[in-house]
């Protein structure tokens, strides 16, 4: 069946490249996508494919909403950097200053000293249960991901992240972690207010980004999700255990539903795709003067140096939010030098050329083929075989 599918908003030179390659993926392969198109701060394709809810029969549109899953990172990570600025952080700042419970020690047991920076750039030694083996020690702890249903606090959570030895000393390399969850509980700590409130002040108002939030209300709005199997991907109702990079994710898509779950600074917002581009337009430019300048660099500058990265792909290094592309030579990528880019679990990847002044943002409902492996791979071919 040919997907029923397609809305676009402005047509644009890769229009019809870009329509194929999501005719060829939907609803069979991926169950619904929005990709979304900006250059030069313009949005010039808006296409939106498959379904929302294929059971439902309910088509995709620009304005669904999605969980956002590790897009969440780019907001949090914004707001700590705010906080930072203003003085309310330091980056050398052990994070014990703010959490006194949270001091986790070293693979040998001795004590460890965790800043803010080290959090922000994911060079703490702490990880994702996600990352490691099914019966790793963050599973045998009961660490959440922040991702299924956990019945206890966010301090609960991050009592039990703090018994188990890191995996390096922090500083020594970077980890892809639960450290923006950490970052999340220190900005409640230094403010005094619950993270979704220092959110809606300091971005989601001043950006109108009112799809945004921790939690939902209205189902029909939310695209429902899917996870692959090996004939089609199949629909995620309670806690799904899915297999990916050699690890397990536990999915648990009602827990946005529920108040009673803690906001993660990590995995935990809802949104639509126009609201996410409009947060990294606003960190290519500053042109809505929410960001700071300080703020902006910080997330597009490479911040752990020649740091050993366990699980970057060569070529690319990290700033205070997300990947940067150092060297396109050696990632073999028609990026150019300095773009930024990272996804989210639940089936969604973007990235930004900064050389092109190009951003593309691509929200899927279908885990992991939307968020890596071929299909974003063939969303970025059809922009870049386009533009030359």
């Amino acid at each position: 069946m040919r997907a029923p599918i397609r809305s676009r908003q402005r047509r644009a030179a890769f229009s019809g490249k870009l329509v194929r390659v999501l005719d060829e993926w939907t609803p069979h392969r991926i169950r619904g996508a929005v990709v979304l198109v900006a250059h030069e701060g313009e949005i010039v394709e808006a296409i939106c494919a498959g379904f929302r809810d294929l059971e439902r029969q309910a088509l995709m549109q620009v304005d669904t909403r999605f969980r956002y899953a590790s897009l969440t990172k780019v907001f949090i990570s914004a707001i700590a950097l705010m906080l930072v600025e203003e003085g309310a952080f330091n980056l050398t700042d052990p994070v014990s200053r703010y959490l006194p419970f949270f001091e986790p020690r070293g693979p040998d047991g001795c004590p460890a000293a965790i800043t803010i920076a080290h959090l922000l750039t994911h060079t703490a030694g702490l990880d994702y249960g996600f990352c490691q083996s099914p019966d790793g020690a963050y599973r045998q702890a009961g660490i959440s991901d922040g991702l299924d249903l956990t019945n206890m606090p966010l301090r609960e959570n991050l009592r039990r992240l703090a018994t188990i030895p890191l995996s390096f000393m922090p500083g020594a390399a970077w980890q892809y972690s639960l450290a923006t969850d950490v970052i999340g509980a220190a900005i409640e700590a230094t403010t005094g207010c619950s993270l979704g409130e220092v959110l809606r002040s300091r971005l989601l108002h001043p950006l109108s980004l009112n799809s945004v939030a921790f939690t939902a209300i209205d189902r029909n709005d939310l695209a429902s999700v899917y996870y692959d199997t090996a004939d089609a991907p199949r629909r995620i109702e309670g806690p799904q255990h899915v297999r990916h990079n050699g690890g397990e994710l536990i999915l648990s898509p009602e827990r946005c539903f529920l108040k009673s779950e803690y906001p993660s600074g990590g995995t935990g917002l809802l949104g639509n795709a126009r609201d996410f581009l409009r947060l990294l337009e606003e960190i290519r430019t500053g042109r809505n003067h929410v960001l700071s300048g300080a703020v902006r660099d910080r997330l597009s500058q490479n911040a752990i140096g020649d740091l050993p990265a366990l699980g970057l792909d060569p070529g690319w290094r990290f700033s205070h939010g997300f990947a940067i592309l150092e060297s396109p030579e050696r990632a073999r990528v028609p990026f150019g030098a300095g773009t930024w880019r990272w996804g989210g679990v639940y089936g969604h990847h973007w990235f930004v050329d900064t050389a092109e002044d190009l951003a593309v943002v691509v929200l899927t409902n279908t885990t992991p083929s939307g968020m890596n492996g071929d299909f974003p791979l063939a969303v970025r071919d059809a922009v870049y075989c386009a533009r030359k």
